[in-house]
């Protein structure tokens, strides 16, 4: 039998993370952890996946306030993985009780309706009601998000056609990427179109989730319109190393460990309003962690993980006032109430005092430090994927074209060795139509041919 060469680093004993999860309550941690071994998939998927389902499940509920801004817990999670790594699975158990939360309104919805259809009462006949959805188009989010002010939670086990929607696949325009940047920050949206009414969304919340492939993710987030816009830089990618186990697992997850989950989130859910503010030693190191990505925006010439950098200041508000909800209670918060009285870390439907600690931000700042590398990442993944392309002549002509507009084509076509036919195959038609005349002179300073070699020799 041949001998089969496997790299050392690849085996494990069990799912290894970067993402902590030692601030968050010991029955998270360990759910986190039971299922990634079960599941044989990365424990930061998992823990990523937590973040993402309580701020769906709390929706517009809860905020926090930095004592200038205020911020919603609306987070947008992409998990980059290749195939086989198990990146579906953990995520469909952990958005279950979403998904039955979501049914639940849903069901009531249509009885709702049917009542006033029986009636007939059309004026309090009511909107949908979900909080889940799986294929959302961009219009469709939008009137989901004028129907249910608590927020919608979206899942897709490939982010690839929730992108390609949202940046216009079956139109010329920019589809829905505009809005999606101003659902980022909560922004009030208003819709008009041509025989519709009014769209009005006061405080558009929307979490997503989801996977892409290494391999065809410079082809969706490589794009122009993606970076430009500021797309990318509203995503938390999470790229972890992806490891092997030889052995196969026959056991399941224990029911117990779901259920308790699906009883956190319902709570979390139905959770009394909050609006989270910073302690004094919270501030002190939100501003540390502002300065840092400053000093690195002073420092370095990457532009692009500058702007990551600045959305991370964001996130860290958001993950640290999820990480509070996780985090759970205080007893003397509660003042004499018996732990195990307390219902999972719940009274009157408040899982913990509304106040974020220097504790809290110190566990925020170690994840965005760890969301900054997984960002340089996938940002090297999208420069790599040009590093191989050589430049072809008609990438050359093009070119020279639109820093040095090509006027006299037949001799430039003629010191090529091509032909005016050729020459007009690289051109935009607007410079071929344009009407210039082949006898006007090139004043660029640079004949042709030069240009050409110029091009290849820099690529």
């Amino acid at each position: 039998m041949n001998e089969v060469a496997i790299r050392p680093d690849a085996l494990m004993d069990k799912p290894v993370h970067e993402l902590p999860a030692d601030y968050l309550m010991a029955e998270v941690s360990e759910i986190a952890d039971i299922i990634a071994q079960v599941m044989d998939c990365s424990e930061d998927i998992v823990i990523s996946t937590m973040f993402a389902v309580v701020s769906g499940a709390v929706g517009t509920k809860v905020s926090v306030f930095d004592g200038k801004y205020t911020n919603m817990l609306n987070i947008n999670v992409c998990h980059v993985a290749p195939p086989g790594s198990n990146k579906t699975q953990p995520v469909s158990l952990l958005v279950k009780p979403l998904e039955n939360i979501s049914l639940q309104k849903h069901l009531a919805y249509k009885e709702e309706k049917q009542r006033c259809l029986e009636l007939k009462d059309t004026t309090n006949m009511p909107n949908p009601q979900i909080l889940y959805v799986s294929n959302p188009t961009p219009e469709a989010i939008n009137k989901m998000l004028a129907w249910n002010p608590h927020g919608l939670f979206a899942r897709r086990d490939e982010l690839v056609g929730f992108i390609e929607d949202l940046g216009g696949r079956y139109s010329n325009g920019s589809g829905g990427i505009p809005d999606f940047l101003s659902i980022f920050t909560n922004e009030h949206i208003s819709i008009i179109r041509a025989g519709d009414e009014p769209l009005i969304i006061p405080k558009p919340y929307l979490t997503v989730v989801g996977g892409i492939q290494p391999g065809i993710l410079p082809t969706i987030l490589g794009k122009e319109q993606m970076i430009n816009s500021g797309f990318n830089y509203r995503w938390l990618f999470v790229a972890p190393e992806i490891k092997v186990t030889l052995e196969r697992s026959l056991t399941g997850i224990d029911s117990m460990v779901l259920d308790y989950w699906e009883q956190l989130i319902v709570k979390f859910h139905n959770i009394a309003p909050m609006t989270f503010t910073f302690d004094d030693e919270a501030q002190l190191l939100l501003n540390d962690y502002f300065r840092e990505i400053r000093m690195k925006k002073c420092e370095g010439n990457d532009v692009y993980m500058d702007e990551v950098r600045d959305k991370l200041f964001i996130y860290l508000e958001k993950w640290a006032a999820i990480a509070t909800l996780l985090h759970g209670d205080e007893i003397e918060f509660f003042a004499n109430i018996p732990k195990e009285e307390m219902g999972d870390h719940f009274v009157n439907d408040t899982p913990c005092k509304p106040v974020i600690t220097g504790e809290a931000v110190a566990f925020a700042i170690r994840c965005m430090h760890i969301f900054e590398g997984w960002a340089q990442k996938v940002h090297g993944m999208l420069q790599a994927s040009d590093a191989p392309r050589q430049i072809t002549l008609g990438d050359a002509v093009r070119t020279l074209n639109r820093f040095h507009p090509i006027t006299n084509k037949s001799k430039f076509a003629e010191s090529c060795g091509m032909t005016r036919e050729q020459l007009y195959k690289y051109l935009p038609k607007a410079s071929t139509q344009s009407g210039l005349s082949d006898d006007t002179i090139n004043n660029s300073g640079v004949t042709p041919q030069d240009a050409i070699n110029t091009n290849e020799q820099s690529n």
